[in-house]
């Protein structure tokens, strides 16, 4: 990184990015909107096709000024390696006994820990977004991902916990219970739409994901072998699209199933809002990070109206059963099809269930959550206009 003189940041996010929307980019927005002076390094997930680590910081709205970091042309230890020396390098320039630091994942908060004992920062988040016990196949590197995991959840001034599930994890490493807070994922509530029942398809499910042989994309097209008049749209795209196509063929539903791949936020919403049931058909991996993780897909799914069938795997499942907000089943063809039909077929349950989720969705905006987590400051914690 090329050295210049320029002034220290109230605030410095540490993350790795990858094509993918996620909680690190609300985030950012998020200050940026608020007018915080605060930097962003940014390394790019090696399997992205991001080209290089990117430092941006921000001021007053504005962006002040922006550098390219390393080329992502390396992989699994060496990448991780180039990553933390570039997080390190960032914090050292930017951050000084005032600033405070949140890192997106256990390296990224490792460092920023050991950047605040040598006097470069005060203030450590520990943001997890995401985490599973069988990280890696190797036991080798599963075992030092999970220490360092631990590093960062001991040492870190305070934990954002994206579940429950998560929290429990941490607390039973014997983390203080006074740092762990939960820091769900959210939505956009301005960019939904939801449309009156008039203009829902009572007949058309609808399921938007990555489309990996994991994501059991696959166990919807098995669904429609019951649901003779139903029919199906799947957004989303990904490596395992064609074999889906060609699955599709063989169960003899390929006419009644759309791929719309990927959309924009705009069309994304308006095609959920006039679908009668939303699919989140999690596998039962002891390695899914849906199971510890908050997905984003049923909250918006949620947020437009619409009664989900999701299987007994992420947290949210068991709200959207016990609301009820839909109907959790186990990872099964014939159990996500009956769902679907008592969902379609039974309007004062339907109904029910919108209407709940509705009002599960009116405190799951973004700008309410980060709000709440901004303003639990402890000593140390920056405002955005200066320090507290």
């Amino acid at each position: 990184m090329k050295r210049a003189e320029r002034g220290f940041v109230d605030l410095l996010i540490a993350t790795h990015v990858a094509e993918a929307y996620g909680p690190q980019h609300v985030l950012k927005e998020y200050l940026h909107k608020q007018g915080w002076h605060f930097g962003y390094a940014a390394c790019p997930f090696d399997y992205s096709k991001i080209p290089e680590a990117e430092v941006t910081v921000y001021k007053g709205g504005e962006l002040e000024w922006r550098e390219s970091g390393h080329r992502n042309n390396t992989r699994g230890s060496v990448s991780w390696i180039r990553d933390a020396w570039f997080v390190w390098k960032c914090g050292q320039r930017l951050l000084n006994k005032k600033s405070a630091f949140i890192g997106i994942n256990n390296l990224n908060t490792a460092v920023g820990i050991l950047l605040k004992w040598l006097g470069r920062g005060n203030y450590v988040v520990y943001y997890v977004i995401d985490y599973t016990p069988q990280r890696f196949p190797s036991r080798l590197l599963n075992w030092l991902y999970q220490r360092v995991a631990r590093f960062a959840a001991r040492h870190a001034d305070v934990i954002w916990n994206i579940s429950e599930r998560i929290r429990q994890v941490h607390l039973g490493w014997g983390t203080d219970p006074a740092k762990n807070i939960l820091v769900p994922i959210g939505i956009h509530a301005a960019e939904i739409q939801i449309a009156p029942p008039a203009e829902i398809d009572p007949q058309q499910l609808v399921i938007v994901s990555a489309l990996f042989e994991n994501k059991g994309v696959q166990l919807c097209l098995e669904a429609l072998t019951y649901l003779p008049t139903v029919h199906l749209t799947v957004i989303g795209t990904g490596p395992y699209r064609e074999a889906l196509r060609q699955r599709a063929q063989a169960l003899g539903v390929a006419e009644r199933v759309e791929f719309l791949g990927m959309v924009d936020r705009r069309t994304l919403f308006t095609r959920l809002s006039r679908s009668r049931v939303a699919l989140a058909p999690y596998q039962t991996d002891p390695a899914n990070y849906s199971y510890y993780a908050d997905s984003a897909k049923p909250k918006e799914y949620l947020a437009c109206g619409i009664p989900v069938v999701i299987t007994r795997v992420p947290w949210i499942a068991k709200e959207i059963e016990e609301r009820p907000m839909g109907l959790a089943v186990d990872y099964d063809a014939k159990q996500l099809a009956d769902a679907a039909q008592k969902l379609m077929s039974d309007n004062k349950f339907w109904k029910q269930c919108r209407e709940e989720a509705l009002k599960f969705s009116q405190d799951t905006d973004w700008e309410k959550i980060f709000q709440r987590a901004l303003s639990a400051r402890q000593q140390g914690w920056p405002g955005k206009q200066g320090y507290a």
